[in-house]
């Protein structure tokens, strides 16, 4: 008996344990879960650890998941791999004309000129945008994958009604963007578009609009502003006249991609609070070509805590949760202008605060209160919108009248109201705003406490988790304000919105803070805005803070914080942030301006007692010893020194009563540049024997010597010691060589505005500023162009010429290279490789173009450089005109050998007219030989430029062949010792300098085993 009551209790037992696992199961793997609308865990935090990524998991699902869902299974989409869902088109008529299927358009002859106003005057090209059909179809960015899901069908989701607000937009990019919504939402779901005029004063605004949308008979609705109000406030407006259940709001420059609108509703009729963000890919705002966003990868909104929106890859953490890549998943935040949000929760969370005005910080407030209110954030992958962002625009968005402050007012409040504790690190990060007057905030408080809202704690815990990680907590500021020259009061250190890895400038003071505030933390950090420049003893480390550098320093020196930092303590290269180039001796001293300092440079920086080593020329490190934390140490010590010693030369020859003499000014230069010159090129020595950790070395150090080997040229007094020399009639007569120096010293002087007064000076600025951002973007597009070209050669006769080892370095299959197919890029080494050794014709073609057509105006990608070449040219006259030259070759060739345009002219058509007839005769000779080489001769009438090498290479092997000569034995007159004697007996003409051979040089020293060491020889010397 007892054996039988046994047996039952054990099969109950298991019964019940399997029921109980089948509950914790769906508990936490199901999204229809009947949640309550309070957060029984408002203030759960997610524990990590490495060792139980499990239930790691587990307690992040429950922490974050606390929203009430629709528990009807069929709101669930469903994934039917390899079959169309439901709201898929079953067949896409194909339609051609401009800008279709997503493409750019490309402007020619007047059209150029009128859409570069255009985009001055909207921010994009809207001539271009007029040869787009207002019905064009949007290129298909998602997923393949997306195409599979099956979502529920229309009676079973909400209406949306899409909001549009505007000023002054374009009238082809307004009208597609709602013709777009039309077009690709099924007209059940579609309840209707309203479109927000704020005020515009264009008449086809205000006029034209009106009447061209009663053809929808009251789909599309018109709601114009009694005054202008702003984005913010405009979107409330439209929220207001909205009907449907869902209020997706939209800029008025979009482009919605099939099928966008499904998923956002059924993230929503799951979870009535959810705000669901679509996938945002980028229109280019000059040829309106559709281009897809994140490549791929998955990325969610965070912020840095100046609240500068950033984004980051999915935390793995979150990935967990996915069954498949497309699924929608949780985000912090959001960028701000795409999103849809059940309209009667919107307006239960307040709507947007009143009292944030025109834009800026909106999103942050309205995500912050969405999660800590009860609600989440969802990027849905599947939803794609394609969005304009505007070029340069001369018209400004902000109403007239505005408050300049009004976006860290906005930011301010948010911070104020939602983030508790953590505001005070905003403040950090923005200490000039602290006295900003925000408005009353009690309303939204007493909101956030009638919701039952969690606090920003629980937010960074369970949501914003890699916040941590990311953007680190600041450290409270020691001192912070405007950086000032001692000197010139008006002149303040402004980071021109440079770049990482940019230095930064000096312009008028304005007293807004900006980027002329600069800051410095108590655990010595330099900053301003989201860039520092920092180090640690005599490394540079990728570091924020600057911990155990800071306190060697105050045990040395226990008076006043200024002694404390100095230029090469203040740079962050391993983390490309930006860098700071010193002017003259600085202190720090009080400000007028709202109890603010004066931030600026010590003259010398502290000795720190090491083994770092400094590239001297008698004192080489041994070879062991040269790691990149040694060199960046070195070179930025070297970079110091010579900056400091130039300012102290340049100083006692200002003081010094005798008249400076050639010698007495560029001696100690000159040596000075021994050192400095044999550092930089050390590094480029050794990025090129070793093409790892040091070619990435000399990649970060290449743009930062060069800051600093034009130092020189940017000190006024030095400038005019050399111009008082270059006008003195009675001084010493200068040789050749003499005389160039000098003409360098004056031009780059002159391109730096040292002759200048403060006003001029600063207009140069601006101008040799624009062409440098002019040049970078030309060299960046031409980077990019050979980054994304990629031919893939599939054609086995292309190869039949080519040698067996350059097969091999093209083939895909390495280990058969004879059969294909090859994959070509555009380095100089595969383009001449192509044009030298393949007889396919069209491929040289294909590559000739492709390799000249980088960046030209046919081009049809991010890499077209025209504008950039135009800017650069127009920067150069107007530099030339500023400092009194014809043009701008006038100025360079002064510090060249020529000196004039006209020496250079001479100097090239006497070389053209000589060579011309043996040019023209090599042709002839080369397309009698291709004519008859060749089974196609009639083709070779006329030699094109991608046949040229090709033919040359040929003649040569005939050529060779019938000579009997063996090609190797021409080879041995160009060796290695021949070549560097030619080079250095056409140096010793020029400079009257000899080169001996230095066997005795100690191996340790050597870089490589291959390196030659000579002494440079002057004068016996």
């Amino acid at each position: 008996m007892f054996k039988g009551r046994l047996w039952r209790f054990l099969i109950f037992f298991f019964v019940l344990y399997l029921t109980f696992l089948f509950l914790i199961f769906r508990s936490f793997n199901s999204d229809n879960n009947d949640k309550t609308t309070t957060l029984p865990l408002p203030h759960a935090r997610v524990i990590i650890n490495d060792n139980n990524q499990e239930q790691n998991n587990i307690q992040h699902h429950v922490a974050v998941r606390q929203v009430e869902n629709n528990k009807s299974s069929n709101l669930k989409p469903v994934m039917t791999k390899g079959v169309l869902g439901n709201y898929e088109p079953k067949k896409l008529v194909k339609v051609s004309g401009p800008g279709e299927d997503g493409e750019g358009v490309q402007l020619r002859g007047e059209d150029i000129q009128r859409g570069q106003e255009s985009v001055a005057e909207f921010g994009f090209n809207e001539v271009a945008s007029d040869k787009i059909s207002l019905d064009r179809r949007a290129r298909d960015t998602r997923p393949e994958e997306c195409k599979y899901w099956n979502y529920p069908s229309v009676d079973k989701l909400p209406t949306a009604s899409v909001v549009l607000v505007f000023y002054d937009e374009g009238w082809s990019t307004l009208v597609r963007t709602f013709h777009s919504v039309i077009n690709t939402s099924p007209k059940e779901l579609l309840k209707d578009i309203i479109l927000v005029d704020d005020y515009s004063d264009q008449e086809h605004i205000t006029v034209r609009l009106p009447e061209y949308i009663k053809k929808w008979n009251g789909l599309v609705k018109y709601v114009r502003t009694k005054q202008r109000v702003g984005l913010i406030e405009a979107r409330v407006v439209g929220a207001r006249a909205a009907e449907g259940d869902v209020i997706v709001i939209l800029d008025a420059h979009c482009e919605c991609v099939t099928n966008w609108l499904p998923p956002l509703l059924t993230r929503i009729a799951l979870n009535r609070k959810t705000l669901a963000v679509p996938i945002v890919d980028g229109i280019e705002w000059n040829t309106l070509r559709h281009n897809t966003a994140y490549g791929g990868t998955l990325y969610r909104g965070i912020w840095e805590w100046g609240f500068l929106y950033k984004e980051t890859e999915l935390p793995q953490r979150e990935r967990t949760l996915m069954k498949y890549q497309t699924e929608p998943y949780k985000s912090p935040t959001h960028a701000g202008g795409l999103l849809a949000i059940d309209k009667k929760w919107f307006f239960e969370l307040g709507a947007y605060d009143p009292d944030i005005k025109i834009w800026g910080g909106e999103q942050y407030e309205l995500s912050f209160k969405v999660w800590m209110c009860g609600g989440q954030l969802e990027w849905v992958s599947c939803s794609h919108v394609g969005h304009i962002y505007r070029g340069p625009r001369r018209r400004s968005m902000h109403p007239r009248g505005g408050n300049i402050h009004q976006s860290h007012i906005n930011h301010l409040r948010v911070a104020e109201i939602w983030m508790d504790e953590y505001k005070e690190y905003y403040l950090r990060r923005q200490p000039n705003q602290a006295h900003l007057d925000i408005g009353d905030t009690s309303e939204y408080k007493a909101l956030r406490k009638r919701l039952n809202c969690s606090s920003f704690k629980w937010f960074l815990d369970n949501v914003a988790y890699e916040m941590a990680e990311k953007y680190p907590l600041p450290p409270a500021n020691h001192i912070w304000g405007e950086m000032r020259n001692d000197q010139y009061q008006q002149w303040c250190a402004d980071t021109l919105d440079n770049q990482f890895g940019r230095p930064i400038g000096i312009s008028g003071c304005h007293h807004q803070g900006g980027n002329q505030l600069f800051r410095i933390n108590v655990e010595g950090e330099w900053s301003s805005g989201e860039h520092c420049f920092v180090s640690e003893g005599n490394s540079v480390v990728a570091r924020f803070y600057l911990n155990s550098y800071l306190k060697k320093l105050q045990e040395k020196k226990n008076d006043a914080l200024c002694n404390l930092f100095s230029l090469d303590k203040m740079l962050h290269l391993l983390a490309k942030r930006a860098w700071i180039t010193n002017r003259l001796t600085l202190n720090f001293s009080k400000s007028i301006v709202r109890n603010s300092y004066y931030l600026v440079i010590p003259e010398l920086p502290p000795t720190v007692e090491g083994t770092d080593a400094v590239f001297h020329s008698e004192t080489l490190p041994s070879f062991e010893h040269a790691t990149p934390q040694v060199i960046v140490s070195g070179g930025i010590r070297l970079c110091s020194e010579f900056d400091t010693t130039i300012q102290q030369h340049v100083e006692k020859l200002a003081n010094d009563t005798s008249k400076p003499t050639f010698e007495s000014i560029f001696n100690l230069i000159e040596d000075l540049n021994v050192p400095f010159e044999t550092g930089y090129y050390t590094i480029r020595q050794l990025a090129l024997v070793q093409q790892g950790t040091f070619a990435k070395l000399f990649s970060k150090f290449d743009s930062h010597f060069s800051v600093h080997r034009e130092f020189r040229f940017q000190d006024p007094a030095l400038f005019n010691l050399v111009q008082n020399l270059n006008t003195d009639e009675n001084r010493t007569k200068l040789k050749n060589w003499q005389q160039t120096l000098i003409n360098v010293y004056l031009y780059y002087g002159k391109l730096n505005g040292c002759h200048l007064n403060n006003e001029e000076l600063d207009q140069m600025q601006l101008l040799n500023g624009k062409l440098s951002q002019h040049q970078y973007s030309f060299a960046q597009k031409l980077l990019y162009a050979n980054k994304t070209f990629t031919h893939l050669e599939l054609d086995p006769f292309a190869f039949d010429d080519v040698p067996y080892h350059i097969k091999q370095q093209f083939a895909v299959d390495k280990a058969k290279p004879d059969l294909g197919p090859w994959k070509l890029d555009l380095s100089d080494q595969t383009f001449h490789t192509i044009m030298s050794y393949c007889g396919n014709q069209p491929l040289r073609k294909l590559m000739f173009e492709a390799y000249y057509g980088r960046a030209s105006p046919t081009s049809d990608r991010l890499d077209r450089n025209v504008e950039n070449i135009v800017e650069i040219t127009r920067k150069r006259k107007s530099i030339a005109k500023f400092l009194g030259y014809p043009c701008f070759a006038d100025i360079v060739l002064e510090s060249k050998m020529a000196r004039k345009k006209e020496t250079v002219q001479e100097f090239i058509e006497t070389t053209r007219s000589k060579l011309k007839p043996i040019h023209d005769e090599n042709i002839r000779q080369l397309t009698a030989y291709a004519q008859e080489k060749s089974n196609k001769p009639k083709e070779y009438e006329k030699l094109q430029s991608w046949d040229v090498a090709y033919w040359r290479h040929k003649q040569c092997q005939d050529l060779y062949s019938s000579l009997k000569i063996d090609p190797l034995q021409i080879s041995r007159h160009f060796s290695y010792e021949h070549v560097l004697q030619g080079l250095f007996n056409f140096v010793e003409f020029l400079f009257d300098v000899k080169f001996e051979l230095e066997n005795n040089f100690d191996e340790q020293y050597k870089w490589h085993t291959d390196v030659q060491v000579y002494r440079c020889i002057e004068n016996g010397n």
